[in-house]
């Protein structure tokens, strides 16, 4: 059974996908294997691939916003995670208050 992304999950690779994105943008050099490690390597359980669709995922949302996309994750997910639109639209203080609150209800729920 999959274990759904929570939302600091989400939050979480949300910030390495803008990451990614500027740096693309600068033209400078990164490796996409290496924020994939360092995510796996954080959330036991998650696969290569669930990882590969989430930010998928993330594209689809974005290009449904109209926002930049990263290149490499084109937007083919139907059935993403809605949240992600809320993302979108969210300011950076909104998603720190929204990681904030979902890592305290995390802890309580532990």
């Amino acid at each position: 059974m999959r274990k759904p992304y929570t939302k600091t999950e989400m939050i979480r690779l949300w910030h390495a996908y803008l990451e990614m994105l500027d740096l693309q943008d600068r033209k400078e050099k990164y490796s996409k294997t290496a924020y994939r490690n360092v995510h796996l390597q954080m959330h036991e359980g998650r696969t290569r691939g669930s990882y590969e669709a989430f930010m998928m995922n993330i594209s689809t949302a974005r290009d449904k916003a109209g926002l930049p996309l990263l290149k490499g994750y084109k937007p083919s997910m139907p059935n993403y995670n809605k949240y992600l639109d809320k993302l979108c639209v969210m300011t950076d203080s909104e998603r720190a208050k929204a990681f904030v609150d979902d890592m305290k209800e995390q802890q309580k729920a532990a």
